[in-house]
């Protein structure tokens, strides 16, 4: 996306943060997402890491989410407000098989965007991170296994099933 200054500024003016793949959850485009939540501003993720290619891989499911969604929540002052959102068709937009020009999309396809009531993952997400923080972390050694992992996981799974049950309700009732 940010692959030259067109469409680089392009995406910046759209509010998108540029992140880098294998840069791991301690990069500055985590921190600068953390900001924006502890100023009460809103953002978007596609804890995935990038577009589901379903169709070139059925059965597939969604991908595993990446940890720097849970990362973020950890760090905010406030358990954030999380609403679901399940979408179809991106892989028709940009396949990966696509041929020249690869920065396009492609135009005709039909995207579908459903939105998930926020509450109950709200509520859910809210209490891993409070009982989390409730209990005594100290700092970790250079050997030491990384304390966060567990609730990393624990906060993608609980958005990971959320985001699931959206998409097979939407699915059996297309």
């Amino acid at each position: 996306m940010f692959t030259n200054p067109l469409s680089s500024q392009f995406f910046r003016n759209g509010q998108v943060i540029e992140t880098f793949r294998g840069q791991g959850i301690h990069q500055e485009a985590l921190e600068v997402a953390v900001e924006k939540l502890n100023s009460g501003d809103w953002i978007h993720i596609f804890p995935e890491g990038k577009v589901n290619q379903v169709k070139l891989h059925p059965g597939r499911g969604l991908l595993r989410f990446k940890w720097g969604v849970a990362h973020m929540m950890l760090r905010a002052r406030v358990p954030p407000k999380v609403i679901p959102m399940y979408l179809e068709g991106f892989d028709d937009v940009m396949p990966e098989n696509r041929g020249f020009p690869r920065f396009l999309p492609r135009l005709g396809s039909k995207i579908r965007v459903t939105f998930g009531e926020p509450a109950e993952i709200t509520q859910e997400v809210g209490d891993v991170i409070r009982e989390w923080k409730s209990q005594p972390h100290g700092k970790m050694e250079e050997d030491e296994a990384d304390p966060e992992a567990g609730v990393r996981i624990a906060l993608t799974d609980v958005l990971q099933r959320a985001v699931r049950r959206l998409g097979d309700s939407v699915t059996r009732n297309p």
